[in-house]
């Protein structure tokens, strides 16, 4: 099976096919006229009532389990056929994802989750060994912000 190149990721279920039905057209910049010519037909088509129904749609509804299973499982797959064919980040695009995410601050509920998610994870001595060396390395050249605190109130 293959890939879609619209770059979704999903799989295409024909053999001849290289689109998901209605991916062909994704990315594409429509010309102004095109553009025009859609709003007028949307706002023919659609009245002001069925556009805030619209948005309410979805508003406060959530996946069952069963749903949330089967979309992990797909995502999974889809990871799997990207290492089986080869599929990296370049390291252009890596550079650009890191510098989109840097100054960004999370909120104090975000970093909980975070840690909530990571508590109890059982780290291998192999891993634990590679976290103290690039700690120690890192440490040569910055100064721990925890340096002369404690957790204590004195």
């Amino acid at each position: 099976m293959k890939i879609c190149k619209c770059g979704c990721g999903n799989l295409v279920k024909t053999k001849t096919a290289i689109f998901l039905q209605g991916h062909n057209g994704r990315g594409r910049k429509r010309p102004e006229y095109e553009k025009k010519k859609i709003s007028e037909t949307m706002k023919r088509i659609m009245t002001d009532e069925m556009r805030k129904n619209r948005a309410k749609i979805w508003k406060g509804r959530k996946h069952t389990e069963k749903s949330k299973r089967k979309m992990s499982l797909a995502g999974k797959e889809r990871e799997r056929i990207k290492k089986e064919q080869g599929y990296t980040v370049s390291q252009e695009a890596r550079k650009k994802i890191s510098l989109s995410q840097k100054g960004k601050t999370l909120s104090k509920e975000h970093k909980r989750k975070i840690g909530k998610a990571n508590k109890g994870k059982i780290i291998s001595d192999e891993q634990r060994k590679k976290i103290s060396k690039s700690k120690k390395e890192y440490f040569k050249s910055n100064v721990n912000p925890f340096k002369g605190k404690s957790h204590y109130k004195e």
